[in-house]
């Protein structure tokens, strides 16, 4: 079974950079008073084909959290970083709660933020590994009770059931068959 990784953002059309018309919204405190968050390059393609992704795993007395990787699988345990897992991006819309905005195959996911040129990431994959929905057709909730995703206060939401898996895997597959036709 593939193992997935649910992570929640601030709000962007893009993800490719902070812009005048591409700001970050609904992103917890510190995105609305700076108006700006790590995120806000989670679909940059730099300079290396790398695509750097980032998602805030909370604070707790004022030391940030970590992604716990054992919950992803087992065999994760004790380990700084967990290979071959796909990271679907999420984030709380104006008007539809929080919706897919798109994933990472193939990914890189470190139980600790990372830092590289000024730029946190908690997540690492090739550009090829990435699929960026366009904001029209970001329809996709994932916060609703009817779904079986609740994230809460975290940001991070494992996938812990083979019902919720079987969604949202047959939504980033539904997702690819129509982007073929």
């Amino acid at each position: 079974m593939e193992k997935i990784l649910l992570l929640r953002t601030a709000y962007m059309k893009s993800y490719e950079g902070k812009t005048a018309d591409d700001i970050p919204i609904n992103g917890g405190s510190y995105v609305k008073e700076h108006e700006d968050g790590a995120e806000h390059t989670n679909f940059k393609i730099y300079d290396d084909g790398k695509c750097r992704g980032f998602a805030e795993p909370m604070h707790f007395n004022g030391k940030r959290k970590q992604i716990k990787l054992e919950r992803i699988d087992k065999s994760f345990a004790g380990k700084d970083s967990a290979d071959g897992i796909t990271v679907v991006w999420c984030a709380t819309a104006k008007k539809d709660g929080t919706i897919v905005t798109g994933w990472y195959k193939n990914a890189t996911v470190f139980r600790t933020v990372q830092e590289k040129d000024g730029n946190l990431f908690n997540v690492i994959t090739d550009s090829k590994n990435i699929i960026r929905i366009p904001e029209e057709k970001r329809n996709f909730a994932i916060n609703k009770s009817n779904t079986g995703f609740m994230f809460g206060r975290s940001s991070i939401r494992y996938i812990e059931n083979e019902q919720n898996y079987k969604k949202i895997k047959d939504y980033m597959d539904d997702y690819i068959k129509s982007q073929l036709k």
